[in-house]
């Protein structure tokens, strides 16, 4: 989506984005850089991971934070994110003190939330990694002032819900919904996240009526053929509300990885590797912390790291008391921004497990840098300064965090 606006010379517009999963993550800045560097299409399209399990290093952006990407490409500079009726709108202090961990977030984005119509709505509206973001229902759209040349984005899984994947919301309403906005012949774009597992693939004629809705053209979509990995995709993803005998069965089907991955172009080697990375992330699901490190060795050998699934064994091992095994992991975890915070986090606990207090503080201090809100990092580096004698360091974070947390606080 991202190459599509950019091809088009798409600049400084709001988007609606009907979604399941609000893709804004933070992207480093030279990740960044190398989009600002692109001079084509082709090179944006270049940038992007081919597949959302793909390590980060080499690209600039995935399905899962290309919003971000468009942000600061100066493609769009007002997200609305529609959520469906499954996915939770809260404006609490749990749901900021979540967001505080996440890397890139400042205080000012925290500061920012607030509810639009008290008592009427739950949407709520602010910034996030300096993104103006409001996050609504379908139904407030109308009391939205939108522009008249808002860009209308929709990704299929929105009419998933969850648990148990039947259809959620009627297509019919949206359309109804889109059709009743006061806009002036929008861009309107349809996304299909079947290839990373997302969207089952029965929805998928979904798109296809939706685009005859609006051109009165039918539209053949070609087909795709399903297979376990796209399952465990999808498991992994969003860790559905199967049964253990089903997950088992998916989890099962792995043991012959043959790398069978839905919409991947790549060689044999890396197909195989996203495969091992999809069912990883199962076995850790299902406690099978063994079989996970095995796809890890197979998912390294083709992608070099997987953050994610490094991460998750890594928090795995440390609730096994194998600390110095974790950390193995942990340090492949920091890699990437969207692992990276947690991995320091919990590479600085299994040190501190290890009484090796001075690597604990050194990891401590990278979480805390990554992410300077959030509370368990400044917790553990004051309980780390006490325990070596560094009272006064120790005395600054216990402050810094009760500051950090009074502020948080005063915003919900």
């Amino acid at each position: 989506m991202l190459g599509h606006w950019y091809g088009r010379g798409v600049k400084g517009k709001t988007l609606v984005c009907f979604d399941a999963h609000l893709d804004v993550q933070f992207i480093a800045a030279d990740r960044i850089q190398r989009l600002l560097d692109a001079e084509s299409v082709v090179q944006v399209e270049r940038l992007a991971k081919p597949h959302h399990l793909f390590p980060e290093q080499g690209f600039s952006y995935s399905i899962e934070d290309f919003l971000y990407a468009a942000f600061r490409l100066g493609i769009i500079e007002r997200l609305v994110w529609v959520a469906p009726p499954h996915v939770s709108i809260e404006h609490s202090a749990s749901s900021i003190d979540e967001l505080t961990q996440m890397k890139g977030v400042a205080l000012a984005d925290a500061h920012s939330f607030r509810l639009i119509a008290p008592g009427a709505s739950d949407a709520i509206a602010g910034q996030l990694l300096g993104l103006p973001i409001t996050i609504c229902r379908h139904n407030d759209l109308a009391r939205l002032n939108l522009p008249t040349d808002t860009l209308i984005d929709i990704d299929i899984d929105y009419f998933v819900s969850l648990p148990g994947d039947q259809l959620g919301t009627d297509p019919a309403v949206i359309a109804a919904t889109l059709d009743a906005l006061p806009l002036n012949d929008p861009q309107r774009t349809i996304s299909l996240s079947y290839h990373s597992g997302f969207l089952p693939h029965r929805f998928r004629p979904l798109a296809s009526d939706l685009v005859r809705h609006w051109t009165g053209r039918s539209v053949t979509l070609p087909d795709v053929p399903n297979c376990p990995t796209q399952k465990a995709c999808a498991v992994a993803a969003r860790m559905l509300d199967v049964s253990l005998d089903t997950v088992m069965q998916w989890a099962m089907e792995s043991q012959q990885i043959d790398g069978r991955v839905v919409g991947l172009n790549g060689s044999a080697e890396t197909q195989q590797a996203i495969t091992a990375t999809a069912f990883g992330l199962l076995w850790v699901e299902l406690r099978r912390v063994d079989r996970a490190m095995h796809c890890y060795q197979i998912a390294a050998q083709g992608l070099g790291y997987q953050g994610e699934l490094a991460l998750e064994i890594g928090k795995a091992l440390c609730d096994l008391d194998q600390h110095r095994r974790a950390i193995e992991f942990l340090a492949d975890a920091t890699r990437d921004d969207k692992t990276c915070a947690a991995a320091w986090y919990f590479g600085a606990i299994a040190h501190h497990s290890l009484c090796l207090h001075q690597e604990a503080i050194q990891w401590a201090e990278r979480a805390h840098h990554e992410t300077p809100l959030w509370s368990a990092p400044m917790s553990l580096l004051s309980d780390l300064y006490q325990q070596t004698g560094d009272r006064e360091r120790a005395a600054a974070f216990v402050q810094k965090n009760k500051s950090t947390r009074a502020a948080i606080t005063a915003t919900t």
